[in-house]
């Protein structure tokens, strides 16, 4: 294992925070590292249920919707803010997720079941 994903799992290890990294294909337990504990459940999980259960039960790809989501909000309403304070920032966020929400609401496909 090379040395920057060692010293990644070290910090994740001293700050008590919880890993999403996908193991690689084939990837060794490391058993007598503490710090690795993580780490040799997800290779585990992978060998036993597939990558799959592991991302659904990492609630792996989280990240993609909210860059999405986010990436939709500027392409519509643009990068800056036109409100200088603070709290009228909050507002007009508030106010642009509720037209998002609502443009997505129109655009949905919305389905009966036949029988």
């Amino acid at each position: 294992m090379q040395t920057e994903p060692i010293k990644l799992y070290k910090l994740c290890k001293k700050y008590d925070i919880k890993t999403k990294i996908l193991p690689k294909n084939r990837a060794a337990e490391h058993t007598k590292l503490d710090y690795m504990a993580e780490r040799n459940a997800a290779i585990r999980l992978c060998g036993k249920d597939g990558v799959k259960e592991w991302k659904k039960e990492a609630v792996y790809g989280k990240r993609s919707y909210i860059e999405g989501f986010f990436s939709r909000l500027k392409q519509i309403f643009g990068f800056s803010f036109r409100n200088r304070s603070e709290v009228n920032r909050e507002k007009e966020l508030l106010i642009k997720c509720y037209l998002l929400n609502k443009f997505t609401d129109i655009g949905m496909a919305k389905f009966e079941v036949v029988s």
